[in-house]
Formats: structure tokens, sequence, C-alpha cells
């Protein structure tokens, strides 16, 4: 080969091709064992707000006696308060850092406070009128914001327990049906504890 036509001849394959720099997308496969325990958290969380919504209100007029208004307006100012605190621990969540994540623990931990504070909401140690509205003004905020606590950091989960939007999706499906049997579990039951408790009332008069 001359050195006219060496100078001249087209560079190699290997020299003009390389590979393109695409990063590897890690479609991780949550476990099974994760999948099953997943929706329990939500059968625990739906089986909280469902309660309180269907007779929390009926509670602070029927049981603790206090007036329908002022028990209305405990409700609306602690949902208010609830958006404020919803903010606020949706930022102090994002910049968690921990040996179990930025969301588990919220959840492990805030679950035992959660069935505390719902259990105070649905009881009323105080005298006079002024003592109750304080008792349960105080215990349903309690009760909204460990609600907060524990359902966001659940919510969140999916998105940082794999990357694969197909996972995330089954994730969020298999979350649903834990609410789904929570609300038929209250809807059968109750009849039944409410003629429970009846008769037992009934049987001690």
């Amino acid at each position: 080969i001359s050195p006219i036509s060496e100078r001249f001849r087209p560079p190699s394959l290997e020299t003009t091709t390389t590979a393109p720099s695409v990063p590897a997308v890690n479609d991780s496969q949550v476990p099974l064992k994760s999948k099953i325990a997943f929706p329990f958290a939500e059968f625990g969380s739906h089986l909280v707000w469902t309660t309180v919504g269907s007779y929390l209100l009926a509670f602070y007029t029927d049981v603790a006696l206090i007036a329908p208004v002022v028990a209305g307006n405990i409700l609306l100012l602690a949902r208010l308060l609830d958006g404020i605190q919803d903010l606020g621990f949706g930022y102090i969540a994002e910049r968690t850092k921990s040996r179990w994540g930025r969301f588990r623990p919220y959840v492990i931990f805030g679950a035992p406070f959660l069935s505390i504070s719902l259990l105070l909401a649905f009881v009323n140690p105080a005298n006079g009128n002024t003592g109750k509205v304080i008792w349960a003004g105080v215990t349903y905020v309690l009760l909204c914001f460990m609600y907060t606590i524990v359902n966001m950091s659940y919510g969140s989960m999916a998105g940082v327990m794999t990357t694969s939007t197909k996972e995330r999706l089954t994730l969020n499906w298999i979350r649903a049906q834990g609410g789904t049997v929570s609300q038929l579990l209250l809807q059968v039951a109750t009849p039944f504890l409410l003629v429970l408790f009846a008769s037992a009332n009934a049987g001690e008069k």
C-alpha cells in the first residue's frame, strides 16, 4: 500500500463505532412478601379514617353531648390545620435520612400513636362543656396529625420501593384492595356490634 493510499484510507469500523451512553434502568422486582404485606397498612389507615368519618361527629353530639354547631366547628378547624400539617410534614419527610429510608420510619413508629390517638378521640373524660370541647379539639387535631404522618408516608413508599412503573402500578392497586377490604369489614361488622352493645346495655338496665 502506498503512503498516499494509506493516508486517505477510511477509518476502520472499530474506531468509528461507539456504544450509546444510555444509563441502565433499574426495573427492580418488589419481593412477593412485600406485596403481601403492603395492603395491611392501607387496611389499618382506612379503618381509622372510615371510623372517624362515620362515627366521631355522632360521638361528639350524642355521647359527649357537645352542641352540634360546636362539634362541626371542631372538625372544620382541625381540617384547616391539617392542610398546613400536610405541607410541613411533606417538607420534613422528603429530607429525612435514616437506616430505614425516608418514609418507612414514620409508618413503623407512627402507627401505634395513630391507634392511641383514635382511642383518645372516642373518650371524653372532661367535665363541663368547656372541658369537653377542649378535649375533643385537642384529640381530633392530634388524630389528624398522626394520620397525616402515617398515611402520607405510606402513600409515598411505592415511589421509592422500585423504579419500575409496572411495579408501582401493582403496588398502588394492591394498596387500594386493602382499603376496599377494610370498608367492607366495617359495613358488615358494624350492625352486629351495634346489636351486641345495645343488648348488653339493655341487660344492664
